[in-house]
């Protein structure tokens, strides 16, 4: 009898722990949690703009207008002259009148400013001329020297009054910068260019 209630009972031991271990089950292994990463996008280097090679910057040509030397200088003069001397109405050549005229070639001049009285049958005439070398200087004081002459003859039979006025014309040089000064005031501009070229 005794042995039977040990045989239970190892029976009934047997039948717990395997219950036991039925029941339990076993936890499935979770991964160990990982620290998020932040996913960083790659870095592209910039590659540096390259620059086009500079160039030479152009070199602008002094200002002037079809036929006109570059120049104030003797723009500068007759402004002088008209501030000291009394003058008529003067018409300003431009350079196919200068050359057609009196003709003066555009490369001989590095400046010229050649006027005429605009008003009546005045002589006045007045050249501010700087040339470019002293071979164009001797061909414009030609030129300068033969206006003289074809004014004489313009003159001498109609009006005595302006002949007389051309006759006391000056031709002057500083340099290589020339005047001509028809003018019945042309001692006082003769000494304007005078003062102005020799500054």
């Amino acid at each position: 009898m005794i042995r039977n209630k040990f045989l239970v009972f190892l029976l009934l031991c047997a039948l717990t722990l395997s219950l036991a271990g039925c029941g339990a089950q076993p936890e499935a292994a979770q991964p160990a949690p990982t620290e998020a990463t932040e996913t960083v996008p790659p870095q592209t280097t910039a590659e540096p703009a390259t620059e086009a090679p500079a160039t030479e910057a152009a070199t602008e040509a002094p200002a002037e207008t079809a036929g006109e030397p570059a120049g104030t200088r003797m723009a500068d003069i007759y402004e002088k002259m008209t501030q000291e001397v009394a003058l008529p109405e003067m018409m300003e050549l431009d350079g196919d009148m200068r050359l057609n005229f009196c003709g003066i070639e555009p490369a001989d001049a590095a400046e010229a400013r050649v006027y005429l009285c605009a008003t009546g049958m005045a002589a006045d005439e007045i050249w501010l001329i700087q040339a470019v070398d002293e071979e164009a200087l001797g061909r414009i004081e030609e030129l300068a020297q033969a206006r003289i002459t074809a004014k004489k003859e313009e003159t001498v039979s109609y009006a005595p009054d302006q002949y007389a006025v051309v006759e006391k014309a000056q031709l002057l040089k500083d340099g290589n910068c020339l005047a001509l000064i028809i003018s019945p005031d042309a001692k006082a501009l003769s000494d304007i260019f005078t003062r102005e070229t020799g500054e």
